[in-house]
């Protein structure tokens, strides 16, 4: 099991599906990427993260709490 950490956007796309939050091209097509190569994933709530980090599906640089996706 690896657990991914992403943005509020992208926890979005991955739990509902829900791409209509998503503005830029370039986004969307990473994110696309990234559920490819990972297939379904599981939510496993939230995580504190100090100071910014990496999106691990979009790679936008985000600050604040973390929302965790799991392989299943």
């Amino acid at each position: 099991m690896y657990v991914f950490h992403v943005c509020d956007m992208c926890a979005v796309v991955l739990a509902n599906g829900d791409t209509s939050g998503v503005d830029d091209a370039t986004d969307l097509e990473r994110i696309e990427a990234f559920t490819e190569n990972n297939g379904v994933l599981a939510n496993a709530g939230m995580v504190s993260k100090p100071g910014y980090w990496d999106c691990e599906c979009c790679e936008q640089v985000t600050i604040g709490s973390a929302h965790c996706f799991e392989t299943v």
